[in-house]
């Protein structure tokens, strides 16, 4: 996944913005099931900027995609 490793290489030379952008097309590009790897990269990217907002976004979009978590259950209740 070339995005990824162009997200992890302007992560390592301070381009955090880029990186970020980089991670949520692999993101967007990719069958969910392979894209576990560029989810986790992502959160981290994110909470390495302080957006808490995202972090928390892409961590319920997680949660609520695993059958039976307790995220899924609760979103549907």
């Amino acid at each position: 996944m070339r995005q990824q490793a162009v997200a992890v290489l302007s992560e390592k030379n301070g381009r955090l913005g880029e990186a970020i952008s980089w991670s949520e097309e692999s993101f967007n590009a990719f069958p969910i099931d392979e894209a576990y790897l560029i989810e986790d990269l992502l959160i981290e990217l994110c909470r390495e900027c302080g957006d808490a907002d995202q972090v928390e976004t892409v961590a319920w979009q997680r949660s609520d995609r695993l059958a039976g978590s307790r995220g899924s259950l609760l979103r549907s209740a």
